[in-house]
């Protein structure tokens, strides 16, 4: 078994150790703590060795609020779709996760690790109520592959979309059918049954 090493009395970042607190579930053990602002908090020893624990939650509040200022933005809808990009491919607990991390959609560097950087790259070409799209569906989320476009366009480039090759190049069934006129269920109809027989060029053979 590990030594036990007593840290009352130490002091990490803005934590002070008062005492020991038990062990949690996984046999770590555990210390209350007294953090600068007063709040006191129980956290795990090896976290408090490893910086992983500095404060009660003010220090990253703190951060929070200074990264916001810095662009003034933080309450705006550019910085809640970044927010949304991050989580979509960063956090595998949240719901959409699957659709974008999980299938290996990522996020270059510059724009996981500023807002700033991603909105030097995309606020230029923002206006309001467009959305953030990636050009090349299964891409990552970086300045080649993003544009602002209207929900019309976005919902159109979507893995949920039939792409089809025409004459006009690679394009949905639906942008096909305004390019045509030819009435859209009539298109799909044609598509499926073209699809049967191991066609490739959907959208030339109408």
């Amino acid at each position: 078994m590990a030594k036990f090493i007593d840290m009352t009395g130490q002091r990490f970042g803005r934590l002070s150790v008062i005492c020991y607190a038990g062990k949690d579930n996984s046999g770590l053990t555990l210390w209350e703590c007294t953090c600068d602002c007063g709040t006191k908090i129980i956290t795990r020893g090896q976290d408090l060795r490893r910086g992983a624990s500095k404060s009660c939650g003010c220090l990253k509040l703190e951060q929070f609020i200074e990264r916001s200022r810095k662009h003034g933005m933080a309450e705006t809808r550019p910085y809640r779709i970044w927010k949304n990009m991050k989580s979509c491919c960063l956090n595998p607990n949240v719901k959409s996760y699957a659709d974008y991390g999980g299938r290996g959609i990522t996020i270059c560097d510059a724009w996981a690790n500023s807002f700033e950087a991603f909105w030097n790259d995309m606020g230029p070409s923002c206006a309001a109520g467009l959305e953030i799209d990636r050009i090349d569906h299964d891409g990552s989320y970086c300045p080649e592959n993003c544009r602002w476009v209207d929900k019309k366009t976005q919902n159109r480039n979507t893995r949920a979309n039939h792409f089809i090759e025409t004459e006009f190049g690679r394009i949905t069934i639906a942008v096909y059918a305004e390019k045509t006129s030819i009435p859209y269920d009539r298109l799909k109809y044609r598509v499926r049954k073209q699809a049967a027989r191991g066609g490739i060029r959907y959208g030339v053979h109408t």
